[in-house]
């Protein structure tokens, strides 16, 4: 009898650490398939089988004969795995088919079922809060979520599930709670393989961890609320696992919503979880009597996360630490995480352009004139100049410089200012000029000047 066992799940359910450690696998009983995608069977099972392989998010921003091209090797790779595994157990692991509508994954069936006599469908189920919680930190990663949305982070668990048992039947599908205390050693390779009768040997097991910590998700959030500018919507597929893999270590907090915020979509979604415990035969309660400092209650508090750990995100950059003192908006981290993403996409190289600098140049009795960058170079900065201790206007820096562009200072040289003083403001002998950014994120050098009636 042939057999083949397809493993769906959740998001953070363990499927990278099982992946790696299956990749490459076969004995005289199981054979792990070698698609295109390489362990994680995920992309190359919803390119064959969706019929909008385009919407996969590492699919987004390709040509449609790239796409295609794709879909015809990892067709070939999987027919070719299914050659390969004659009458042994074909094992298929992709967690996002659970993410597939109804009608892909029927296609998924009618393609299975001509060639095997018996298919498995198996995964893993993980509690609510868990989920939800995880789930946010994937869309940073993922999409161009810049909402602090938490409601959209529910995925019921019938609209995911059923459909399984709808087209393999119930007895076909088997889902397991995902609770690693229970696991051999805490290990989820361990129980799935001990669960499947798998003979893999322990020094083949990987374990992975593609966990966030709180200041992490934090700049991923600011960058994709704040860097609209700094093109923050394109980051997608392999860019966006780089940077996640960046930053993934700085800061050592557990990202965690705030319990009080959670009960009430508990509560609204009671029927699912209660739809989702008696299909699996056991509780997905979650423990939610503790309270820790860095729980998060709204989207202050994990905005105000990222703020607090600049100093390792200026290390990362390659900045000194001395811009510590500049960095005071959320756009600007945001900034520092584009440098920090253009550092991983070119291997090393970031923007050479300076950034937080200025000058306050010639003064005379009827205007004062200067340049000043910002954090993001693209933006004119916004200057006020006081004299005296009183305002006495504001100036866009958007004039051309070619001195500064030429000197490699910045990209275009539109950052020079000049301002003209009315009558009533005409500078005096001994007057004291102040020129600044409207946000105060940086002071220009020559700022403030004692005016000496030189014209």
């Amino acid at each position: 009898m042939s057999r083949c066992i397809v493993h769906i799940g959740m998001h953070k359910t363990g499927s990278s650490s099982i992946q790696s450690s299956l990749e490459g696998f076969s004995d005289n009983t199981f054979y792990y398939a070698k698609l295109s995608s390489g362990p994680n069977h995920s992309v190359a099972m919803h390119s064959i089988f969706s019929d909008r392989p385009q919407r996969h998010h590492l699919h987004i921003g390709k040509k449609r004969s790239d796409i295609d091209s794709y879909i015809s090797k990892s067709r070939d790779s999987l027919e070719q795995s299914i050659k390969i595994a004659q009458d042994r157990i074909l094992i298929i692991s992709a967690e996002s088919i659970s993410q597939l509508p109804y009608n892909n994954v029927k296609a998924i069936y009618k393609f299975l079922s001509k060639i095997f006599d018996e298919i498995q469908v198996v995964g893993y189920v993980r509690p609510p809060v868990a989920l939800m919680t995880s789930i946010f930190q994937e869309s940073l990663k993922g999409t161009a979520n810049n909402h602090f949305d938490i409601e959209r982070t529910y995925k019921g668990y019938r609209n995911t599930f059923s459909k399984f048992d709808d087209i393999f039947s119930p007895e076909n599908v088997q889902l397991w709670k995902f609770e690693p205390q229970a696991f051999p050693d805490g290990c989820v390779v361990q129980d799935f393989c001990s669960r499947l009768g798998i003979a893999l040997p322990k020094q083949k097991i990987v374990r992975t961890n593609e966990s966030l910590s709180l200041q992490a998700v934090s700049l991923l959030h600011i960058y994709r609320k704040f860097g609209g500018t700094l093109d923050s919507v394109s980051l997608r597929g392999q860019e966006s696992m780089r940077l996640g893999n960046a930053i993934k270590n700085i800061g050592n907090d557990r990202f965690r919503f705030a319990p009080d915020i959670m009960l009430p979509f508990l509560k609204k979604n009671s029927d699912d979880i209660q739809w989702m415990e008696n299909r699996i035969g056991q509780s997905l309660e979650e423990n939610l009597s503790q309270r820790f400092d860095t729980d998060i209650n709204n989207e202050t508090d994990l905005i105000q996360a990222g703020v607090h750990i600049v100093p390792q995100l200026l290390q990362l950059v390659g900045r000194p630490k001395s811009d510590h003192r500049l960095i005071r908006t959320p756009e600007a981290i945001a900034l520092l995480v584009g440098q920090l993403r253009q550092k991983t996409a070119s291997k090393g190289g970031i923007s050479p352009f300076k950034a937080l600098i200025g000058r306050l140049g010639n003064v005379t009795t009827k205007q004062v004139n200067g340049w000043a960058i910002g954090i993001n170079p693209s933006i004119p900065v916004r200057v006020k100049i006081t004299v005296n201790g009183k305002m006495v206007g504001e100036k866009t820096a958007d004039l051309f410089r070619p001195r500064l562009k030429s000197c490699g200072f910045h990209p275009t040289g539109l950052c020079g200012f000049s301002y003209v003083f009315t009558e009533d403001h005409s500078l005096r002998l001994g007057d004291s000029v102040e020129v600044q950014p409207v946000d105060g994120s940086f002071r220009l050098a020559n700022s403030p000047y004692l005016f000496s009636g030189a014209e």
